[in-house]
C-alpha cells in the first residue's frame, strides 16, 4: 500500500463515529470516548461537550491532545492543540438529535483539535498479522507490525 495523502488520511477517519480523546490530567493522561466531527479543509476534529467537563479544565491549563481511531487492523492517531469555544454557530454547525441525547443545548461548548501531525498504522488484517506471530514463535522473525506512515499538516 502506498502512503497516504493528507486528504486520503482525513476521508479515512471521516467514517470513524466514535473515537477516544486524550488530554492532560495534571501529570496523567485521561481518554474517554468521544463523537468526532471532521473539517478536512482547516485539519481539525471537533467534539461537543458540557462545559461543566474536566476536559475544559484540563484543555485550558494543557492544550496537548490526541484522538485515537481504531478499527479491524488499522490505527490513527492524530496530535495537535485543542481549544474550547462557546461560538454558537459553531455548536449549531456540530448539534445533532445524538448530541440533545447527551448534552443540554444550553450548557454545550465545542472542542476543536487543530491537528498537527497524523500516524496511521495497517497491519494488513488480523489474519495475516496472526500469521507473522505464529511464524514467529518457529523461526525467531519479528512479526511485522504492518505499514506505519506519519503525516505533518
Amino acid at each position: 500500500m502506498p502512503d497516504k495523502t493528507a486528504s486520503e488520511f482525513w476521508d479515512d477517519i471521516s467514517g470513524f463515529d466514535t473515537c477516544m480523546f486524550a488530554t492532560m490530567d495534571g501529570n496523567r493522561i485521561r481518554s474517554r470516548p468521544m463523537a468526532p466531527y471532521f473539517s478536512e479543509t482547516d485539519h481539525t476534529i471537533r467534539f461537543l461537550a458540557s462545559r461543566r467537563g474536566h476536559k475544559v479544565d484540563e484543555i485550558n491549563t494543557h492544550p496537548d491532545s490526541n484522538v485515537i481511531f481504531a478499527e479491524s487492523g488499522e490505527w490513527m492517531s492524530v496530535s495537535g492543540k485543542t481549544s474550547v469555544t462557546t461560538d454558537a454557530a459553531i455548536i449549531d454547525e456540530l448539534w445533532t438529535d445524538e448530541a440533545a441525547a447527551w448534552l443540554d443545548r444550553g450548557d454545550a461548548i465545542a472542542l476543536i483539535v487543530k491537528a498537527e501531525i497524523a500516524e496511521y498504522w495497517n497491519a494488513e488484517g488480523t489474519l495475516s498479522a496472526s500469521w507473522d506471530a505464529i511464524k514467529s514463535a518457529f523461526t525467531n522473525e519479528k512479526a511485522s507490525a504492518g505499514e506505519h506512515q506519519k503525516l505533518a499538516f
